[in-house]
């Protein structure tokens, strides 16, 4: 990734932007929509950056390890690049949904459930 410091650091120096905007969102107590609608979108950036890695590890880590010929390191490579992805699956899994039903009094509500997937 080193070809790519300068894009990381850049992306980086972005998110640290973002962060501080939210933190200035919530201490001036800013509409919780707004507030999320930037987290959603602080996040998005965070994952970019940890996928464009990603990529970079396997196309440079994971490659060169191959080509060495060491059984071994490939292995641990590519299993430090699939533990990788299944954090970043974690990372996007959270599941609404949103179930229906009447209240005593007969009518409509909607109950919703965050689950983690």
């Amino acid at each position: 990734y080193i070809t790519d410091k300068a894009r990381y650091l850049a992306r980086l120096k972005r998110i640290e932007g973002q962060a501080r905007g939210v933190h200035r969102m919530v201490e001036e107590e800013k509409y919780c929509i707004d507030i999320l609608t930037q987290v959603s979108a602080m996040t998005k950036a965070l994952q970019a950056v940890g996928l464009g890695l990603l990529e970079d590890h396997m196309s440079h880590c994971v490659v060169d390890a191959a080509r060495s010929g060491d059984e071994a390191e490939t292995a641990a490579k590519i299993k430090e690049a699939a533990d990788a992805i299944a954090r970043f699956k974690r990372l996007d899994g959270f599941d609404v949904y949103f179930q229906t039903g009447t209240d005593d009094h007969g009518l409509k509500i909607f109950q919703d459930t965050i689950s983690m997937a």
